[in-house]
């Protein structure tokens, strides 16, 4: 192969390798707001379950 594909190829290999660094660390974060979310949803549906079980006990 002539030098400058080779370059070229080189350069594209390490540009996808950023590249794929970069979309694990989003995933991830992603991910992490997606657990907050869930815990979070968690939180208002217990929150509203005590509410309506204290009022039907009362």
């Amino acid at each position: 192969m002539p030098q400058k594909l080779i370059e070229h190829l080189d350069e594209f290999s390490a540009d996808c390798v950023d590249n794929q660094i970069l979309l694990e660390q989003q995933m991830a974060v992603i991910a992490e707001m997606r657990l907050i979310y869930l815990y979070k949803s968690f939180k208002i549906e217990l929150k509203k379950l005590l509410k309506s079980s204290n009022n039907a006990s009362a």
